[in-house]
């Protein structure tokens, strides 16, 4: 998802654009602040593949979508905000 951040917005902005998305990319991947930093992306990355055109906006919209699905389900159980939050599990069961 990082690299879709990078790919799609540093065309149009500067560098500081860069850092943010390593930074967002980094914690992404450490699992801290995972769903608030993955709709932030998620809402980035779908801006972005709405504003490009061709395979590229694809690309990062398809990014986009699994950020969404990352921030409704959020970090896994051996993230740091598992390790602090303990791991949410969501079990289905049909209705008796």
């Amino acid at each position: 998802m990082a690299a879709a951040l990078i790919i799609g917005i540093c065309l149009h902005y500067g560098d500081w654009v860069e850092f943010a998305a390593v930074l967002t990319g980094a914690l992404l991947v450490m699992g801290l602040f995972t769903r608030p930093i993955a709709g932030l992306c998620a809402i980035v990355s779908l801006t972005v593949a709405f504003k490009t055109t061709g395979s590229l906006g694809i690309w990062v919209g398809l990014h986009g979508l699994s950020a969404v699905v990352l921030s409704m389900l959020g970090a896994g159980g051996y993230s740091v905000d598992g390790q602090l939050f303990g791991r949410h599990v969501i079990n289905f069961r049909r209705p008796d």
